[in-house]
C-alpha cells in the first residue's frame, strides 16, 4: 500500500522493457502519465479529429451505448496477418432489452480500435497468436469487473434484483473522492 510499486507495475515494466522500476511517486506518475505518442489522437487540432471521425466529438455516427462507431471488421490496409471476426456473446445483460447481452469486439474489431487510439506495431511486436491472448484477457476483466459490480449491487437486491448494464463508458480521468485524497497525499492512483 501507499507510496511502493505494485506487481503489476513490476510486470509492466519487464514487458514493455523498461530496466529501472522507480518507487518514488514522481518517477512512477512521469512513467504511468507520461505524454502520448506523436502519432496518437490526442496530437491532433480539434479540426482534425472531427475530419477522421472521432466517435464522440461533432460526429452521429456512432452507439451511444458503448461510444464506439459503427463495428469495422476490414482488415487494415497494412495489416500484416488477418484476423478472425468472430465475436463472443458476454454473461452482461444489456438494459431496456429481454434476454439480450452485451457482445464482445472481435480480434478485427480490437485491432483497428488499437489503430485509431494511435497504436503502431513493427512485425516482430505482434503475432497473430497475441491478438487472441489480448481478447481473452479483455474479455476476462470484463467478465470479473461485471461480477464485483453484482457483489455491490446484491446490497441492493430488493429495489433492483437482476442488474443490468445500461451503457460502458470510459471515464479514467474522473477520480473518485478516495482517489484525489490519495493523489494529494502523494500515493499512487489505483
Amino acid at each position: 500500500m501507499g507510496n511502493t510499486v505494485s506487481a503489476a507495475e513490476m510486470t509492466a515494466a519487464q514487458i514493455v522493457g523498461s530496466t529501472e522500476v522507480e518507487g518514488d511517486f514522481t518517477a512512477t506518475s512521469r512513467r504511468l502519465h507520461g505524454s502520448p505518442p506523436p502519432d496518437c489522437p490526442m496530437h491532433r487540432k480539434e479540426a482534425e479529429v472531427l475530419t477522421v471521425g472521432c466517435p464522440v466529438a461533432g460526429n452521429t455516427d456512432f452507439n451511444p451505448l458503448n461510444m464506439m462507431p459503427p463495428p469495422n471488421q476490414l482488415p487494415a490496409p497494412d495489416q500484416p496477418f488477418p484476423l478472425p471476426t468472430e465475436r463472443q456473446t458476454s454473461s452482461i445483460p444489456k438494459a431496456g432489452m429481454e434476454n439480450e447481452f452485451w457482445v464482445y469486439p472481435s480480434q478485427q474489431m480490437f485491432w483497428n480500435a488499437m489503430l485509431r487510439k494511435g497504436w503502431r506495431w513493427k512485425d516482430e511486436d505482434i503475432a497473430p497468436k497475441d491478438m487472441n491472448d489480448i481478447i481473452q484477457i479483455h474479455n476476462a476483466n470484463n467478465e470479473q469487473a461485471w461480477q464485483e459490480i453484482l457483489k455491490w449491487e446484491a446490497l441492493h437486491a430488493r429495489e433492483c434484483g437482476y442488474p443490468k448494464l445500461k451503457s460502458f463508458g470510459g471515464r479514467a480521468k474522473d477520480f473518485s473522492p478516495r482517489a484525489r485524497i490519495r493523489y494529494w497525499l502523494g500515493l499512487l492512483m489505483k
